[in-house]
């Protein structure tokens, strides 16, 4: 296998959005569109792709798309319910409301399931009434309880629970979370109206208010010929999108760097840490449970990117870990060295290396010698060479990883299954 990455196999560079499927309202040709009518410079409009298998309702052929992006076992997305049913009992046959996902950062452990058990309701053509069982169970969104429901609405329960413990619907639950991600949708719940955003606070007013303001927009675009289901993507067609990962990948030397997972693994993962970054101490565990979600799938390696300028102790914990590399104590050590990032003198880390089990005197002789001193500056330089100016920096298979702040695991499989193909 090459030590390096971009990848054991090519990632090819992902379109800008999802594509639309057939039952998505038809995209014209661009060049029969007129330009998109730009909002108001406070109401910027973002590029939120629609997809087939959302699920949806109101009117087919609608010129306002409304997308809620949405959680279970979340408050504020209970309480914003009713303004959804009541926008489709009132404007039902003028806007059309998408559903989309909203698990990165979710208040509730069983809001993935929640989630992929209502995209399952929704293969049956009963997400709405799921949705509104799931909501009126609150937080009681167990698989036991989700299963109650599928059966008190209806659903044919052995392909729910196949299609529950397969996980189906998880690349299209991850595949929403991402695009809630890239179109700065982080609050619960968060609904764009073709594209704009809807202010606060969340409720009927706000809703409406951005309602009315986009059906008068769509009326523009309508009176100047575009067909009613083209304005969503005249609204939105190249608008504000903020990218998960860099299109062009850098080639990383990962040759003797330290790893964990397979070395043919569909995904690799490297961090440049520095271990007295706070950030980097943050980012460490998360990345540690990702890799363990795919441990035949996903490998992590990690490479020194010591930022000596603004952390005096950060060059030498490099090189002591380099040593518990070599002899076999890597993850150990690394571990101990973020627990306790604010001791990382000398003597913290002769302490460190016999918690872990070093030979010591080897330890020592290391630190004396500067033996890794050069390994930790063929790290710093690579790095360099690959664009990095701080820590962590992240990369999956040799893409910048610019994914959801705090490092969110959900976050950083909702980016590998969506640009990498990781759950196929």
């Amino acid at each position: 296998t090459p030590a390096a990455t971009p990848a054991s196999t090519p990632a090819a560079t992902p379109p800008a959005r999802p594509a639309a499927t057939s039952s998505a309202p038809a995209r014209p040709a661009a060049s029969t569109l007129p330009p998109p009518v730009a909002a108001a410079d406070d109401e910027p409009v973002w590029d939120v792709p629609l997809s087939a298998d959302d699920p949806r309702a109101g009117a087919e052929d609608a010129s306002v798309v409304v997308v809620v992006f949405s959680a279970f076992g979340c408050d504020a997305c209970l309480a914003f319910a009713p303004e959804v049913d009541r926008l489709l009992a009132e404007y039902g046959d003028r806007v059309q409301v998408r559903w989309k996902q909203k698990l990165i950062s979710a208040e509730h452990p069983d809001a993935g399931i929640a989630a992929e058990a209502s995209l399952a309701a929704n293969a049956q053509g009963r997400f709405w009434e799921f949705r509104k069982a799931a909501f009126e169970a609150g937080f009681r969104i167990s698989r036991d309880d989700l299963e109650t429901i599928a059966g008190e609405i209806g659903l044919d329960l052995d392909r729910f629970r196949r299609d529950l413990d397969s996980g189906r619907f998880r690349d299209q639950a991850m595949r929403d979370s991402m695009i809630a991600h890239e179109t700065g949708s982080h609050s619960f719940p968060n609904v764009l109206v073709n594209g704009v955003r809807m202010g606060k606070p969340k409720d009927w007013t706000s809703l409406k208010t951005v309602v009315e303001q986009e059906l008068a927009r769509a009326q523009e675009l309508v009176a100047a010929g575009t067909p009613p289901a083209a304005v969503y993507d005249s609204r939105t067609r190249g608008a504000k999108r903020y990218p998960s990962l860099d299109e062009e990948p850098q080639w990383i030397d990962l040759k003797g760097r330290p790893r964990v997972g397979p070395e043919d693994a569909a995904l690799t993962v490297v961090v440049f840490d520095d271990f007295q970054c706070p950030f980097c101490a943050k980012a460490a565990p998360n990345l540690r449970l990702f890799q363990q979600r795919f441990p035949d799938r996903v490998a992590l390696v990690v490479k020194h990117f010591p930022l000596s300028n603004d952390h005096a102790d950060a060059q030498l914990a490099a090189e002591a870990a380099e040593e518990a590399h070599r002899q076999g104590r890597f993850w150990e050590f690394h571990d101990l060295l973020f627990a306790n990032q604010q001791r990382l003198k000398r003597s913290d880390l002769e302490g460190y290396a016999q918690r872990a089990g070093l030979d010591l005197d080897e330890f020592r002789k290391a630190l004396d010698t500067g033996r890794h001193r050069d390994r930790v500056q063929a790290d710093l330089l690579d790095g360099r060479r690959a664009g990095v100016t701080g820590t962590p920096a992240i990369f999956f298979d040799g893409r910048r990883y610019r994914g959801p702040k705090g490092f969110d695991v959900v976050g950083m499989e909702a980016v590998a299954r969506t640009h990498l193909g990781l759950g196929r």
